[in-house]
């Protein structure tokens, strides 16, 4: 199996299965009570590279019908933002990188996406988001104004 984009968005999907996320195109969605979530795919101008970006997007803010773009998010973050050892998450979506074995890279792929939900189910809630984000500078700096003015922490 030759390692492109096409490879890359089948492992992610794959290691998504069961997981409540329905694909469209280079996005995942996923629905709760109060949120969208959303996996985005982001492939680098100048390479191989490839960015996973997360973002939630607060149902009682959000007025469209449709589902909303990554960029369109309430609070959005980039997976390797949720590790201490970024360079190991950054080289399994490398894909210029071939001295990782495709066993390597689903296994890998397979934990960032289990990272993900983690730190989905953290935020699942209106409640969930308020708390995390009082907690939180790093995560609170990532929310838009009008969620943080919504959520009364502004």
């Amino acid at each position: 199996m030759t390692m492109n984009g096409a490879t890359l968005r089948t492992l992610v999907h794959d290691s998504l299965a069961g997981r409540g996320f329905e694909r469209r195109h280079a996005n995942w969605y996923r629905q709760t009570k109060d949120t969208i979530q959303v996996i985005n795919i982001q492939k680098s101008d100048f390479g191989g590279q490839h960015f996973i970006n997360l973002a939630i997007c607060l149902l009682p803010l959000w007025s469209f019908q449709d589902y909303p773009r990554e960029e369109q998010c309430h609070i959005r973050t980039r997976l390797d933002a949720l590790y201490e050892n970024k360079e190991g998450v950054r080289e399994c979506f490398d894909l210029e990188n071939q001295t990782i074995s495709l066993g390597d890279r689903k296994t890998c792929i397979h934990e960032a996406m289990t990272v993900a939900n983690q730190w989905f189910d953290a935020l699942s809630t209106c409640e969930l988001v308020k708390h995390r984000l009082e907690l939180n500078p790093k995560l609170r700096n990532r929310a838009t104004l009008d969620v943080r003015r919504f959520l009364g922490i502004e």
